[in-house]
């Protein structure tokens, strides 16, 4: 295998813990073994928010630590090393919760605490090793072909966990809770062992830093970086102004995403294992789209081709307004699906180009900060619009105007920085492939 089929299997790896432990299988489990409602710091908590709010906490945690880390590993030259340390705890905990009694749980909480700390930090560090692998021509391809695999290892845990929990207690006589702790240490091995497989291929990757920091001076380093962060990003308005729309249009992504079965259930009442099935068919059919959006960029600048995603985007989400049915529902989630892999995979290409290769993991830290804060404003103010009208239908114009504002700031950015394929630019104007000559042999950095 060449290296970048390596960092594409990781993307096969952990993509099994995003559709099993976030999307369809722990969530319900969790509500299933929790009591209706907790008591807590002397209040009553309903299960649904305990899991909320154990979501936020991770979530929270990473979006504060992720900038640091990536500027601790920029320091170090240890992106790698921070993959399979990130990777490692990822593991374990998945594993963990599987292995944890159903009454514990507030231990169940806690490993999907920790996996999910895991997850999200391990994806900042393998973001960042794609300039080190591929040059800038390759970006586009290689991050279509990273979530291509994502899309179909994903799917394909999850139809095996969701098979297992049917087969189980019919042919096996092994109760449903009990196969769901099967699914759940299994998604953990899964992630495990292909992960395993594709550090091993990633393990010569990173070249050493000019001069090795020990943990602790790298880490205060790291700190000092961080503080000088903004001011770095403004020889790279580009980058700036990419990350504004970026944080506006993937909240309307990612509550879409989040609430699309929510929808289903409520506006069109279709029963739960439809809407599972209807998962799994957006999870494998992003594969083919998310390739065709990162060939489509061989004939048309990446710049362009996010333009065409957004419209698609917005006509689609404004489309959901109007079904009334399980077969319109059914044509969305296709379509949706076609452009999905094109967005999340160009959008991380597209970033790649616009800083330069040292600051690789500290700028795909605050990437993976703003994918992280746009899963917050979106669903809120759905909420309140369901809340205030008395369905979630008229969320919908909320998500239509979060891609036209983005789509407006991102024709902020310069038309010198919207051509493909040139790489990224440095502060003082140096290409990225310039830069690479007199910085001792840094590869141009950003992530797939």
């Amino acid at each position: 295998m060449r290296t970048a089929q390596y960092w594409c299997l990781y993307d096969w790896a952990n993509s099994a813990f995003a559709t099993v432990m976030l999307t369809a299988v722990l969530p319900t489990y969790f509500l299933g073994v929790a009591p209706g409602r907790a008591q807590f710091l002397g209040l009553e908590w309903p299960a649904e928010s305990l899991w909320a709010y154990t979501v936020g906490v991770s979530v929270g945690l990473m979006a504060l630590l992720m900038p640091v880390l990536g500027a601790v590993a920029d320091q170090a030259g240890r992106r790698f090393a921070a993959l399979v340390a990130f990777a490692t705890v990822g593991v374990l905990a998945t594993v963990a919760t599987g292995v944890v009694p159903p009454a514990d749980w507030w231990g169940l909480l806690v490993a999907f605490i920790i996996g999910n700390i895991g997850f999200e930090g391990s994806l900042v560090f393998y973001n960042a090793l794609l300039p080190h692998i591929v040059g800038p021509k390759d970006y586009d391809r290689v991050s279509s072909w990273g979530f291509a695999a994502g899309y179909v290892g994903g799917g394909l845990a999850l139809a095996g966990v969701l098979a297992w929990l049917w087969v189980a207690p019919t042919w096996g006589d092994i109760p449903a809770i009990q196969a769901v702790r099967h699914g759940l240490v299994a998604t953990g091995l899964w992630w495990g062992l292909f992960g395993a497989i594709a550090c091993w291929g990633l393990r010569h990757v990173e070249s050493q830093p000019v001069r090795p920091l020990g943990l602790g001076e790298a880490w205060q380093q790291g700190w000092a970086q961080l503080r000088q962060t903004f001011q770095a990003l403004r020889p790279h308005r580009s980058a700036f102004r990419f990350l504004m729309a970026y944080l506006i249009y993937n909240d309307a992504v990612e509550t879409t995403i989040a609430l699309a079965a929510v929808f289903g259930q409520k506006a069109l009442a279709i029963p739960q294992t439809r809407l599972i099935l209807i998962i799994l068919v957006v999870q494998l059919l992003a594969f083919p789209g998310a390739l065709f959006w990162g060939w489509l960029t061989r004939r048309v600048a990446t710049f362009h081709a996010l333009e065409v995603l957004l419209g698609l985007w917005a006509f689609a989400t404004a489309g959901a307004f109007f079904i009334r049915t399980e077969a319109a529902f059914w044509g969305l989630a296709v379509g949706i699906a076609f452009i999905l892999g094109g967005i999340q995979a160009l959008s991380r290409s597209y970033y790649a180009r616009l800083f330069p290769a040292e600051s690789s993991g500290e700028f795909f830290g605050f990437y993976a900060v703003t994918s992280k804060f746009a899963a917050i404003l979106g669903p809120i103010l759905v909420g309140m619009m369901a809340q205030v009208f008395g369905h979630i239908r008229y969320g919908i114009p909320v998500l239509v105007l979060f891609y036209i504002v983005g789509w407006v700031i991102l024709r902020t950015i310069p038309t010198s920085d919207r051509a493909g394929g040139q790489g990224g630019r440095s502060a003082d104007g140096q290409s990225g492939r310039s830069k690479r000559r007199v910085s001792q042999g840094r590869l141009l950095g950003g992530s797939s």
